[in-house]
């Protein structure tokens, strides 16, 4: 028969397996609820007026060769406005600070747009 010391053991250690357990489970949904603050809040700044008129005014830009010949005829202030924020998006993927599924869902479209017109300008 098993005695009350074992019987304490038993129940002491499957508690802490089962804390154990849940804290795992609650750092992962804390670390997942910290990637969706972070993405959501990148996204406002997408959406702001400003970075939308930028990315219009980037897209719908005639034909150049090179960063000299955008700055010439447009100016660089759209483009570096969205490039830091490209670069911002690049750091945060980097250090795994959010997820490449929400990024491609959120601006993969946009993205791929900008980078189409401004490849000349980044990859001289």
């Amino acid at each position: 028969m098993l005695d009350l010391s074992t019987i304490s053991s038993m129940v002491t250690t499957v508690s802490v397996v089962i804390g154990v357990i849940f804290a795992l489970m609650e750092l992962r949904h804390l670390t997942r609820t910290r990637k969706t603050e972070i993405i959501m809040k990148v996204y406002e700044r997408f959406s702001d007026k400003e970075i939308v008129e930028a990315m219009s005014r980037v897209i719908t830009a005639g034909k150049f060769e090179g960063l000299e010949d955008y700055g010439k005829k447009y100016g660089l202030t759209e483009a570096i406005m969205i490039a830091n924020l490209y670069e911002g998006l690049g750091v945060l993927l980097e250090q795994n600070l959010i997820d490449i599924k929400m990024i491609d869902s959120l601006f993969g479209p946009m993205g791929n747009s900008l980078w189409k017109k401004m490849q000349p300008v980044a990859m001289p």
